[in-house]
């Protein structure tokens, strides 16, 4: 979905998304006023995070208290990021030299554990042909999470009980995977079901006889947006160079 936002609104949102991603703590108007260069005063950015958050980009758990981002906030971030981020595949491309040569080679499994570590997120992957199913990287996953209950673990745990038998289902989802990694956040993600998630995507199409592969990365809503959608668009380059 398209939203037409001001820029400083924009601006604001954006600064909020990334210090709440960073430490994880509702953001106030003080806060990104002393941090960022708006050229305004704190008043004026205390409007704006609150018109962000009668829009549903933001919330405030506590009255009087800072800001955190919603699913509909992190989905503009994403989507500005993704049209923004500068293609620097070139310089990631190195770091992928032997993840490239694994999955070229069918080793799969090394492919996917070496994916997890260098994302530091759960892995997942599916190859059409064999109706096969690779994850790995379920620690870095629940290191990434900021739970604050059991029914919150619970909940996550809970998701990944038949999450094999969802990727075999994604098909027809794959085939809308073109030319850039895809980001799901919280329950519109097509292989999680929790609301704590979100999820890269992106699917192969490599002429060496294993057809199609889809890709998945798990991890926290307050995953490192930047460097993973750039991994993927780097392993998408060298995969695609061979």
């Amino acid at each position: 979905m398209l939203w037409i936002m001001r820029q400083r609104t924009a601006t604001v949102l954006e600064s909020a998304i990334k210090e709440f991603i960073r430490f994880g703590k509702p953001v106030s108007s003080e806060l990104l006023f002393e941090k960022g260069d708006f050229g305004v005063k704190p008043a004026t950015i205390r409007a704006e995070l609150n018109h962000l958050t009668e829009d549903g980009f933001l919330t405030q758990p506590h009255t009087s208290g800072g800001r955190v981002p919603t699913d509909r906030g992190y989905e503009f971030f994403v989507n500005q990021l993704v049209n923004e981020l500068p293609d620097r595949a070139s310089q990631t491309v190195n770091l992928l030299e032997n993840l490239a040569d694994n999955f070229l080679e069918g080793a799969l499994d090394d492919f996917i554990r070496d994916f997890s570590d260098q994302l530091r997120l759960l892995t997942i992957g599916y190859q059409f042909s064999e109706n096969g199913v690779y994850k790995s990287g379920l620690d870095n996953l629940f290191a990434s999470l900021d739970l604050n209950s059991k029914a919150d673990f619970y909940e996550v745990a809970k998701d990944f009980e038949d999450i094999e038998e969802r990727a075999r289902k994604l098909k027809r989802f794959a085939e809308r995977l073109n030319m850039a990694p895809a980001v799901f956040i919280g329950k519109k993600s097509p292989v999680t079901r929790s609301r704590h998630l979100a999820v890269i995507a992106d699917c192969y199409e490599i002429d060496n006889g294993s057809g199609r592969f889809l890709l998945m990365a798990v991890g926290s809503k307050r995953m490192d947006y930047k460097k993973n959608i750039a991994t993927f668009r780097a392993l998408r380059k060298k995969l695609c160079d061979v």
